[in-house]
């Protein structure tokens, strides 16, 4: 498999598949089925495990498969594998799973580039006390650019007239589960040190918002820019107590807009 793909494939051993394969016939026994390359998924149930074989109710899909990919989840993880498919009688079919089993996840590295084709942005809520004092006095306006960049944040918060989430949003370069990047103005990036935390972020990503305990600064470099507006800064943050719940959610937007699980073990197993 290329290493360029957003998903990993950890092959189970032997004893680890009839373990799995065993809860999904104790937890309600749904698997899908389907020929690869074809866009049909069947649905099917099964009600025993005997000799790495699963037994199923047969669906009302005419099933005329023999070689099969088939898939199941469980606590939340994908399971994918090949197998042979036989028909017991008009209701019932038997899948032989003595091929490999994989458990699939996302690359936790795995870092989505959502500029320029989606958009999302990360909102920090600052102060004023936040803004850091510079003695630097910029030569057109005469103003320090500490006071620059408190102008530049009071514009901001009377932009939102609800006066909740009173802050700043920056278009995000890149987004991963643990972190992400952004380009900022030269005013701006005086803020955002190594090193420096924040609390309670709003990831805003394709319209939809989600809630970010914290993040640190874990880089702060000069981009080449062509810009006639000045310098211009990429700055990568690090979340902060991201939970279970809220890893999730952040996969599952970024795997919105990926392909799926089933389409890369496609490839995987070419």
């Amino acid at each position: 498999m290329s290493d360029k793909s957003s998903v990993h494939f950890q092959e189970l051993t032997d004893n680890e598949k009839t373990s799995k394969l065993s809860i999904l016939v104790k937890t309600g026994g749904e698997l899908v089925i389907w020929k690869k390359g074809a866009k049909e998924r069947i649905k099917l149930k099964a009600y025993e495990l005997k000799d790495k074989k699963l037994y199923c109710v047969k669906s009302s899909h005419n099933v005329d498969l023999k070689e099969v990919l088939y898939s199941f989840e469980l606590n939340g993880l994908s399971f994918f594998g090949t197998a042979d498919l036989g028909l017991i009688d008009n209701s019932n079919l038997v899948i032989n799973c003595a091929g490999k089993l994989f458990k699939s996840e996302r690359r936790s590295s795995f870092r989505l580039l959502t500029f320029p084709h989606h958009r999302v942005f990360l909102k920090f809520a600052f102060e004023q006390e936040d803004v850091p004092e510079s003695n630097v006095i910029g030569m057109k306006s005469g103003m320090s650019e500490t006071g620059l960049f408190k102008k530049f944040l009071s514009l901001v918060e009377d932009e939102d007239k609800s006066g909740a989430n009173l802050g700043s949003s920056f278009r995000v370069l890149d987004l991963s589960v643990t972190g992400a990047s952004f380009r900022v103005g030269s005013i701006e990036a005086k803020v955002f040190g190594q090193k420096v935390k924040f609390e309670n972020l709003t990831l805003i990503f394709n319209r939809k918002e989600v809630s970010i305990p914290g993040a640190e600064v874990v880089y702060n470099v000069e981009m080449i820019s062509d810009s006639k507006a000045g310098q211009l800064f990429k700055v990568g943050v690090r979340f902060l107590e991201i939970d279970t719940n809220l890893d999730q959610e952040l996969g599952a937007l970024i795997n919105s807009v990926l392909r799926d699980f089933e389409t890369e073990f496609e490839d995987f197993v070419e």
